[in-house]
């Protein structure tokens, strides 16, 4: 995927990204919007790309990551975290600000809770600091209607996710303990991240989601303060330059006039 930088000056002139563009002191923008996961709209690959793309210019002043994602893969969300809190280390003089949109929960959080400082909305949602697997036990009804499943395997523990099989209490025991785990590797990465910032309560680490207010009282986040307003306060008279994948021509076209209708056409020509 092609990625490409614009940027916006005070004046909100957008320009194409050039070195001349980039000659003054900026702050670099990423827009994390949606589902975090490989291929979804929040993908490390990319994600880590923008953040190497920003970092490698010198006049770069701050990265603010405007945040809107009800989380995703723990994988994608730990590895865009790690990528931040490495680049907090060897530039330990660029703040990395996060604003919170509608909502940063999950794997959202995950990536949030890495940053310097944490802004929300009053009414954003935020927290879900937790691992969630769920499915079905079909068994009962499968028997009912006189079906019999035939299911091969080689390893006793293969198929212990199988909705037509009653799941056996060894195997409960050893998926709990990776989603236990999986949540401690959550949990330790908000403890760093928010360090004495955050009230440790019994709703905390939950899986509990908290409204932005309530989230600045509990520590985890660090104020009530909108995007543009953190543009303003914290990098007063710096270029702001948007860092984010590039979309294809006939992407923005499709946008623009709704899927449908490129579906429509698509199918049109397929029939001619």
């Amino acid at each position: 995927m092609a990625l490409f930088a614009v940027a916006i000056f005070v004046t909100f002139n957008q320009v194409d990204y050039s070195e001349s563009a980039i000659s003054k002191p900026f702050v670099a923008v990423l827009p994390l919007t949606g589902v975090i996961g490989s291929g979804e709209q929040i993908d490390s690959d990319v994600v880590v790309k923008l953040l190497n793309e920003a970092y490698e210019e010198s006049k770069l002043h701050g990265v603010v990551l405007r945040l809107n994602s009800p989380g995703g893969s723990p994988v994608h969300s730990g590895i865009i975290y790690d990528a931040i809190k490495e680049k907090k280390l060897s530039h330990p003089a660029v703040p990395v600000i996060v604003v919170v949109e509608d909502m940063a929960a999950s794997g959202g959080y995950y990536i949030a809770s890495a940053a310097d400082e944490i802004y929300v909305d009053k009414a954003s949602l935020l927290g879900s600091i937790g691992v969630i697997s769920s499915g079905f036990d079909l068994s009962g009804l499968i028997e009912k209607i006189g079906v019999q499943r035939r299911t091969f395997t080689s390893g006793e523990n293969k198929a212990f996710m199988d909705p037509f099989v009653p799941m056996t209490e060894e195997a409960k025991t050893k998926w709990q303990a990776v989603l236990d785990e999986t949540h401690q590797q959550f949990i330790t990465a908000v403890k760093d991240g928010r360090g004495a910032r955050l009230k440790e309560t019994q709703d905390v680490f939950s899986g509990m989601v908290f409204s932005g207010a309530q989230s600045v009282s509990m520590g985890l986040s660090d104020g009530l303060m909108s995007f543009h307003k953190v543009l303003e306060n914290k990098f007063e008279g710096v270029d702001v330059v948007y860092f984010e994948p590039r979309k294809e021509p006939w992407e923005e076209f499709a946008k623009s006039i709704g899927v449908g209708v490129i579906l429509e056409l698509v199918s049109t020509v397929k029939m001619h």
